[in-house]
């Protein structure tokens, strides 16, 4: 029923629409359309919006719109979507009681603005009456806070803090007990910092920080995420927004600097009053108020955050395995039986076990979510991951469980297509990985991230190989080094490039200078000869730039003797001193005294290096005589004076 409070009357539009979202049981649906249909006059627009197939009468289907939504929890968003040009909106869940004159009793209300109607904007003419459970946006200026948690968090905090600024309002940093300088970085950038403490839950985390936010949106942003985007676009949206969660593109990056990656497209921003945190990992937004629930917008934020955390480096610096490990373990145990949300934390923890290099267990913990399987999002999280434990295992069979019940929660049929062709490689059925990656079309996933189709292509790469085809697979992959460089390692190419006896040469001729910055970092991790090789011929191609001489003096630091003076003088006669291989190869206390020797001489005698000089003769000075006079040897196989008490003369009056 409405109820109305007093507000200056405005001109509302003579025609309207009215849309009825399929909440409640078929019938209900039903029966609210045809009483809706009766009861407006024939100039207004009726919707019905469903995630069903209804069947509806003649009569009916000729009168009604029909709006699909793609998931039953995407229902009232499509609905409030329709909300939109210059005519009186309703909005009503099917399960509304309506009286014999609520239609005139709604244009009243819009016009006195009763507790269920919201203004939209647009010079009054644009009304939403919602139904039960939704909360439209208050008029006025909104306001916006981003929310942190963090503990040392010292490498990356600066730079996160720095970029969400033009986004927010304020910034709350609530501190879970560093030990480094996250806390002083954090109060010099001038933001809101709550010294608090760590319970081993990460929503409880968030919700204490949440308590210190004032803004009607709240942007939740870890320390190691970068945000880039529109400011003035967001801000935009969320003044104009009736939902209540926005997704915002999350794209994990594979190094420092990187501006690709997966992409998953989780709930970010919200509404302050409206949700609060719940999961002890991998935290998600629950209702504030367990009577109401919180509406997803379909809009996706024109924000994005590059996300560093799960790169090889952070996970392995902060030991964020053993981490999220205990906490997962921990809510597992803490689970009451036929408790809510069960599915999402057995999720949790397999992916946990997973990461942790802990296969059988982990598809222990997925055959739990299996047999829950309430949670799409879980379900999804849990398949794929399971999926991906099986293939390393071998136990393909298995898997074919799984994707039926991925198909049920909403995974995409390009990504299950792919799925099942990646599953067959490894099995070695290589006729049937064909089949279905020749049907594996393209399609968006439950949180509307489209599949990625570099992944069908590295399969058709794989494929290529395996029948013998080595130029065809290279040339793909070369293509995809081009169009998606951040799927293409650089240890594949070389592999690939050597299998079709190809020169380098040809090869760079064709990479971008994207795929190239991120090849100087993967070089640094290779095989020594396997990356001097890359770096060698990226010099030749271009003999100006200095990252490949940076990194091959990086990698020819722990090399051969040879291979740091090569790199030493490409880097000297660019005037990068401080990146000196043979320096970095005297300083290895791991390397034989004699090879350090050898350095220190060089530096001493080509390029006039008083410290190398200095150490060189601290070392001779320590040595037995049968060690000089092999010094003394070695320093005239280079071509170097030998250093004072090493020639021969000078031993054999020493014996």
């Amino acid at each position: 029923m409405l109820t109305s409070t007093l507000l200056p009357s405005r001109t509302i539009a003579p025609a309207g629409r009215v849309v009825i979202t399929d909440t409640s049981s078929p019938a209900a649906f039903r029966q609210a359309l045809a009483y809706v249909t009766r009861s407006v006059p024939a100039g207004v627009d009726v919707v019905a919006v469903t995630s069903r197939s209804p069947v509806l009468d003649a009569k009916l289907a000729r009168r009604v719109r029909k709006v699909r939504a793609r998931l039953r929890d995407d229902v009232t968003a499509t609905a409030l979507a329709e909300a939109t040009g210059d005519r009186l909106t309703v909005v009503l869940g099917s399960e509304c009681e309506l009286t014999s004159t609520w239609w005139s009793g709604v244009q009243d209300a819009a016009r006195q603005r009763p507790c269920r109607v919201t203004d939209l904007g647009g010079g009054g003419t644009h009304v939403l009456v919602h139904p039960p459970g939704v909360v439209g946006r208050a008029t006025g200026e909104i306001t916006i806070s981003a929310s942190l948690i963090v503990k040392d968090e010292e490498r990356v905090l600066a730079e996160c803090l720095s970029a969400i600024a033009p986004f927010v309002d304020e910034i709350v940093v609530y501190d879970t007990g560093s030990t480094d300088r996250t806390v002083q970085i954090a109060r010099a950038h001038g933001v809101a910092v709550v010294q608090g403490y760590w319970n081993e839950h990460f929503g409880d985390a968030r919700n204490r920080a949440l308590e210190h936010c004032t803004g009607d949106w709240v942007i939740h942003v870890d320390a190691d995420e970068v945000a880039q985007g529109d400011p003035a676009a967001l801000r935009s949206l969320l003044e104009h927004e009736v939902a209540d969660l926005l997704h915002v593109p999350v794209v994990s990056t594979s190094w420092s600097g990187g501006q690709g990656g997966a992409e998953t497209r989780p709930l970010r921003i919200f509404r302050r009053t409206a949700s609060r945190w719940a999961g002890a990992l991998h935290e998600h937004l629950v209702p504030a108020d367990p009577a109401r629930s919180l509406v997803r917008s379909t809009a996706v934020a024109p924000l994005r955050l590059m996300h560093s955390g799960y790169q090889a480096t952070a996970m392995h610096e902060k030991d964020k395995h053993s981490r999220n490990l205990a906490v997962a373990h921990a809510a597992v145990g803490a689970l009451e039986v036929g408790a809510d949300g069960a599915d999402v934390v057995w999720c949790d923890y397999g992916r946990a076990l997973m990461s942790a290099g802990r296969i059988e267990e982990a598809l222990d913990a997925f055959a739990q979510v299996k047999d829950i399987a309430v949670n799409s999002a879980a379900v999804l999280q849990a398949g794929r991951c399971a999926v991906a434990c099986l293939e390393q295992v071998g136990r393909y069979h298995e898997a074919e469980g799984w994707w039926e019940l991925m198909a049920g929660h909403g995974e995409s049929g390009g990504a299950l297509a792919t799925s099942r062709a990646r599953v067959e490689l490894a099995r070695g059925d290589l006729e049937a990985a064909e089949r279905w990656l020749s049907s594996a079309v393209p399609g968006r996933d439950l949180w509307g991230v489209e599949d990625d189709p570099a992944e069908a292509e590295h399969l058709r790469v794989r494929l290529d190989e395996a029948h013998g085809r080595h130029r065809d697979a290279l040339e793909r992959l070369v293509r995809l080094a081009v169009t998606a460089p951040e799927s293409v390692p650089l240890s594949g190419l070389l592999r690939y490039t050597a299998q079709a006896q190809a020169p380098l040469s040809e090869v760079l001729g064709r990479m971008s200078t994207h795929f190239v910055a991120k090849s100087l970092r993967e070089a640094v991790a290779l095989d020594t000869d396997q990356a001097e090789r890359w770096l060698r011929a990226l010099h030749e191609a271009a003999p100006s730039e200095a990252g490949p001489v940076v990194a091959g003096n990086v990698v020819a630091a722990r090399g051969a003797l040879a291979q740091a003076m090569t790199w030493s003088l490409l880097a000297r006669e660019r005037g990068l001193v401080d990146c000196c291989a043979l320096r970095a190869f005297g300083q290895q206390e791991w390397r034989p005294l004699q090879d350090r020797c050898l350095a220190w001489g060089v530096l001493r005698e080509v390029f006039s290096e008083a410290e190398a000089a200095r150490s060189l003769a601290e070392a001779v000075s320590s040595m037995t005589p049968a060690e000089r006079q092999t010094l003394a040897r070695r320093l005239g196989e280079l071509g170097l004076s030998p250093v004072q008490g090493t020639a021969p003369a000078a031993v054999a009056t020493d014996g």
